[in-house]
């Protein structure tokens, strides 16, 4: 039974630090969608099992009731962090889906811009031959040229 008690205390110290480290360091998991899913709900977390930070899986029943035993605020105290951890990760992911489509509608934005000057530039060109090519018709004295030139133009 003691050995039972050291395991699942075990457990619910090294959520704890895996909520804080969240907390401090929540782009190291806003892309890891198993912890996503296990902060979703309190019995998605009792049932999370990491072996490598020895967090096993247990009863969302058992979980409260070795938290209450363990921890000074009890369960409560340890469903906040999870609460405030899933939210910030929420935050994170929705900033970051924000930010990447402002910078796509800032980066569409300017290559408009880009265009339009272009495009004004090109009509301005345009209009420079078109005037030039009306002076040389004026100039010209070969009626095939100017009438070449006319159709040409219109």
């Amino acid at each position: 039974m003691k050995n039972k008690y050291i395991k699942y205390e075990t457990t619910i110290y090294s959520e704890i630090d895996l909520l804080k480290d969240i907390i401090s360091n929540p782009h190291n998991y806003y892309s890891n969608q198993q912890i996503l899913r296990a902060l979703e709900t309190q019995g998605s977390f009792s049932r999370h099992q990491n072996t490598d930070l020895k967090i096993i899986s247990m009863s969302l029943n058992t979980h409260k009731f070795y938290c209450n035993n363990i921890l000074l605020n009890g369960y409560i105290s340890l469903n906040n962090l999870r609460v405030k951890c899933y939210n910030l990760l929420n935050q994170t992911l929705t900033d970051s889906s924000e930010n990447i489509k402002k910078s796509k509608i800032d980066n569409l934005e300017f290559k408009i811009y880009e265009l339009m000057q272009h495009n004004l530039m090109l009509t301005k060109i345009i209009y420079d031959m078109k005037y030039s090519l009306e002076g040389i018709c004026l100039k010209s004295n070969d009626p095939k040229f100017k009438a070449e030139i006319r159709f040409k133009l219109s």
